[in-house]
């Protein structure tokens, strides 16, 4: 187990997924506003006066009922949205597709970014592969759809969207805009994960400089968080510290302590001088805060919740938005004291106190197993490592029955995020040659 990549892996983690939701916000998908009940009405009414109409004119009544029933519910209907896309679907060109990308924009206006992307995914394919410089409404569709996918927090389909991108602007060797700037930090931190540190290096460089000449701190921050990493990762320490020193100057702590500072710099201090127990004793002093804060943001987010059967509608909608505040604050309130926990797991684990690693661990999976939460590349990610250090603990332990399972399930994802040839693929490989060499069947 390394742990300063593990750490490494826990600084990558903490901060993007805040990044990348306040510049998508930015982006698209304003807050959602109900329509007046005679207009949501008059939508229903089209769309049941299309049921034998034209295909097309039955999936644009559709489309037009899934935007407006999210703009007065708050939740997709994925029926109608469905249906929509299967008629559009039937009657495949560029016509098509340009009414499915226009249709998609007005639901992301409304809110709804998710359905955006249901949409606008379907008129991507259907134009095909396609030279964007000669394509203006393919290079539309695909700028479109990364847009939504980023500000829906699908990032499993955003990585080939985004690539598609990015590699056209490359190939136009033009100034980064403020616009590309978030896609250029995704695409960096994707690399680092793979260990391309040098492409990883020269892009996140390009972020922070984009950043920067606009002013916007999200883009900045997210450049200098992967640029610091690239430089820990080649133990150029003291370049790293300075970015490092720069984002938590952009990013500071928004209450108490800064998890980030904590694990970086005063736990791993403590630990690389021979102090692993006045580290762990350490972390355990932070625990106590951040799970009070959890208390406090979950607590919050109950008192809301319980306040939606009151009011009116204007009320409710200003619950509703009050609701999903406290949700972002519970879901980062739970990513600081899972990521805390693993980090005192390593430490326990190092130290050989296996039983309180142990708990430590499960009490972070909790969190890193629950896709509600855990949703970014550097969670799962995360997820993956945790099972690996789990199982290759219970190997030492001789608990092989336990082990196997759970590094095969770690081994599989690391092989599939990073690749065969990634240090941390390698590492449990190992782990499973040690497993079947002691504990043969």
């Amino acid at each position: 187990m390394d742990t300063r990549l593990k750490f490494l892996s826990l600084l990558l983690a903490l901060a993007p997924a805040f990044v990348q939701a306040q510049t998508a916000e930015q982006l698209i998908c304003p807050a959602r506003k109900a329509l007046p009940e005679a207009e949501y009405n008059q939508v229903k009414e089209r769309y049941d006066a299309t049921r034998n109409a034209d295909p097309l004119q039955r999936a644009q009544a559709a489309a037009d009922l899934a935007i407006a029933f999210y703009s007065n519910h708050g939740w997709q209907n994925s029926g109608v949205a469905a249906e929509a896309i299967k008629l559009w679907s039937s009657q495949p060109g560029a016509s098509t597709a340009a009414a499915m990308n226009q249709t998609a924009r007005r639901a992301a206006l409304a809110g709804d970014c998710s359905t955006a992307a249901s949409i606008n995914g379907p008129a991507l394919s259907m134009l095909g592969d396609f030279a964007p410089a000669s394509n203006e409404l393919g290079l539309t569709v695909l700028t479109d759809q990364a847009r939504y996918l980023f500000a829906s927090n699908r990032l499993s389909e955003l990585h080939s969207v985004q690539n598609k991108l990015v590699a056209y602007w490359e190939g136009q060797g033009l100034p980064m805009t403020a616009f590309q700037a978030p896609f250029y930090a995704s695409v960096a931190a994707a690399k680092l994960r793979k260990n391309a540190l040098v492409e990883a290096e020269s892009m996140a460089r390009r972020v922070v400089e984009a950043g920067r000449a606009s002013g916007d701190k999200a883009v900045t921050s997210s450049g200098l968080q992967t640029l610091a990493a690239v430089l820990y990762l080649q133990s150029r320490y003291q370049e790293g510290e300075q970015l490092r020193a720069e984002y938590l100057k952009l990013v500071p702590p928004q209450r108490g302590i800064d998890v980030l500072d904590v694990l970086d710099e005063q736990m791993r201090s403590m630990y690389r001088n021979g102090q692993a127990g006045l580290a762990i004793d350490r972390g355990h002093a932070v625990l106590v805060q951040l799970e009070a804060e959890l208390t406090m943001a979950t607590g919050g987010l109950r008192s809301a919740q319980s306040k939606l059967q009151e009011g009116n509608a204007a009320g409710r909608l200003r619950i509703e938005q009050e609701i999903r505040r406290h949700e972002r604050q519970v879901a980062a309130a739970h990513r600081k004291v899972a990521s805390l926990q693993l980090g005192l797991a390593d430490l326990q684990h190092a130290g050989q106190r296996y039983a309180e690693a142990e708990a430590s661990y499960l009490a972070a999976k909790v969190y890193f197993d629950d896709r509600k939460y855990a949703v970014t590349a550097g969670e799962l990610l995360m997820s993956a490592q945790l099972d690996s250090a789990l199982a290759e603990m219970y190997r030492k332990q001789s608990r092989f029955a336990e082990a196997r399972p759970l590094q095969q399930k770690a081994y599989d994802a690391l092989l599939d995020m990073l690749g065969a040839a990634h240090p941390d693929s390698q590492h449990s490989r190992e782990e499973l040659a040690k497993i079947d060499v002691s504990n043969p069947l």
